[in-house]
């Protein structure tokens, strides 16, 4: 996150709301991806992974 802001690292896609974690000085961010059962969360999560890279 420290590489590309937590603004941007915040709002992936209007699908995909992070939860902030952590401190103010070192926030972290969780998303909410599913079980890993529904092959669309697999997506999201390639999705993700490409947007935060």
């Amino acid at each position: 996150m420290r590489q590309t802001g937590l603004a941007h690292a915040e709002a992936p896609s209007p699908q995909l709301a992070a939860a902030r974690l952590g401190p103010i000085n070192a926030p972290a961010l969780h998303y909410t991806l599913g079980d890993g059962t529904h092959p669309e969360a697999w997506t999201q999560l390639q999705q993700l992974t490409q947007y935060l890279g």
